[in-house]
């Protein structure tokens, strides 16, 4: 239960990484991308395991409307400079029943559902992205955001593309994903309410074109977990990592 509960993050940072590999062209048209591969996931969590799971992929475009397994979105602005995209996007702190150590039954939390804004900038060789989602469920009212830079090249049929960036929370996403509220604490789990923080990470990833409809893309994640994270009685580890590889075809 634990592994189809962490899934769901895993394939959102797939949604995700397939723009950053400067594959645009190939997403950029209306109709379907399906596909699928494996992912490896390291766990920060206690009494957690690091896992390898089969990855789906689906992603939908209708004129300035998409959609992928991490949500849906609505093109504001869309040129070769200045993309600017209204979001809707799904959140799961994979803290609930038996998805974690039995010391830790008490939390439960439900998927949130978050709305805001992404934003790209491209300046030559750099690109810049940014995010900032707010929670519209009511399962934390917390914001959250991201920060990027990334430069890429194409060697032959190769797309490579590397960038560091962070992932902002603020308290109440941190208290949401990694913290333990007052109601939740037992004998033998502290409550523990986590500030804002940032959590740096390093990605580099590779795609190769093997067709104009289909692609393979793998992807590196490095995350450092930052010391309001680390401090938790959740977590055990301060740093994670994530590989995946993926076929991708546009239908």
């Amino acid at each position: 239960m634990k592994q189809l509960t962490a899934l769901l993050p895993i394939a959102i940072t797939l949604s995700a990484a397939a723009p950053i590999t400067h594959a645009q062209d190939f997403l950029s048209e209306d109709g379907w991308v399906i596909g699928g591969g494996a992912a490896y996931q390291s766990t920060i969590l206690k009494g957690g395991d690091d896992f390898i799971l089969p990855l789906p992929y689906a992603t939908y475009r209708k004129g300035r409307f998409s959609a992928d397994i991490s949500g849906v979105g609505f093109d504001i602005i869309s040129n070769d400079t200045l993309a600017i995209t209204a979001v809707g996007s799904i959140r799961d702190a994979a803290l609930t029943g038996d998805d974690i150590a039995e010391e830790f039954a008490t939390i439960e939390r439900g998927l949130a559902v978050e709305a805001g804004v992404q934003s790209e900038l491209s300046l030559g060789l750099i690109s810049i992205s940014a995010e900032l989602l707010h929670d519209i469920s009511g399962q934390h009212d917390g914001i959250a955001g991201q920060l990027e830079a990334s430069t890429g090249m194409k060697i032959g049929q190769y797309l490579f593309n590397a960038g560091v960036g962070g992932a902002y929370r603020d308290e109440k996403v941190s208290l949401y994903e990694y913290g333990v509220k007052a109601n939740e604490a037992t004998d033998t789990l502290q409550a523990y309410a986590p500030g804002s923080n940032w959590t740096p990470y390093l990605q580099v990833s590779v795609a190769r074109s093997l067709s104009e409809r289909s692609m393979l893309i793998g992807s590196v994640t490095y995350e450092y977990i930052s010391n309001e994270i680390f401090d938790s009685p959740l977590v055990d580890k301060d740093h994670s990592t994530g590989v995946f590889i993926a076929y991708l075809r546009k239908l």
